[in-house]
């Protein structure tokens, strides 16, 4: 099993150049455990990612409208790259359980792969407009993949190791 925590942030600095006016950050802890003994550990990672908004841009279009972009969004960023690194890890077997603080991405997440799991059309869902566009453009719609996923909510700034 492996176990990824995420957290994103997103800063508005109409002040600083360096970001293009904003810029955004995503945080990752993945912890690869023994499937013999679950609770032990065989080694665990971190990662930070920064983004301007070039960089959100080349991501998808949806993300270079200020309107849009929210740290929700970012959020999904985190999810994504989590993922990403965790079927590396595990080349797409065993359960993968993330740790979000941020309880909307949470909802957007599961409404996304309950879609998919059903059979249904994400262009066609209008309870998350642009949360969901930017979902199919960033997550896997593999059946396979989704099942193994599991989401549980984690408080921020809580002294949570």
């Amino acid at each position: 099993m492996i176990e990824v925590y995420t957290d994103g942030s997103l800063s508005l600095d109409t002040a600083s150049s360096s970001c293009d006016k904003w810029c955004a950050g995503i945080g990752l802890v993945v912890r690869v455990l023994n499937d013999s003994f679950p609770l032990s550990l065989n080694r665990e990672e971190y990662y930070s990612i920064r983004y301007t908004k070039t960089d959100l841009c080349e991501i998808s279009q949806l993300l270079c409208d200020e309107e849009v972009v929210t740290s929700t969004l970012i959020e999904c960023l985190a999810f994504k790259e989590g993922l990403n690194i965790a079927l590396q890890v595990k080349q797409n077997k065993g359960l993968i359980k993330f740790y979000v603080d941020d309880s909307l991405t949470i909802k957007i997440v599961r409404t996304y792969i309950d879609i998919i799991l059903q059979g249904g059309d994400i262009t066609k869902s209008r309870r998350f407009g642009v949360y969901m566009k930017l979902l199919s453009r960033i997550l896997p719609n593999n059946i396979d993949i989704l099942k193994k996923i599991k989401i549980q909510h984690i408080s921020a700034h809580r002294n949570n190791k």
